[in-house]
């Protein structure tokens, strides 16, 4: 695999949201949400969501908190890996 920036990654995410935000499942969405997180501040100050909580902010929060103690250099890596070897090659 070429050597792909961080930044690269979340630009090429963000155009196949932005271009098919429709195909594109919620739980790749999440998945990236969460590794972009973990890999810009770190593990989420807030913990997992609670038993009540429900929607969008409570499925964010728990997708960051699946990353709970990587480092932000390898949440990194894995999130140009997901949008490299999972998002285009489905999205493309």
């Amino acid at each position: 695999m070429a050597e792909h920036s961080f930044e690269d990654a979340a630009n090429e995410f963000r155009s196949i949201v932005g271009k098919k935000n429709d195909e594109v499942s919620n739980e790749d969405k999440l998945t990236a949400y969460g590794w972009y997180k973990q890999a810009t501040e770190g593990d989420n100050p807030k913990g997992p969501s609670g038993m009540f909580s429900f929607g969008a902010e409570s499925a964010k929060s728990d997708a960051w908190c699946k990353n709970k103690g990587v480092s932000k250099e390898e949440a990194k890596k894995e999130y140009i890996k997901f949008v490299y070897e999972v998002a285009i090659p489905k999205y493309s």
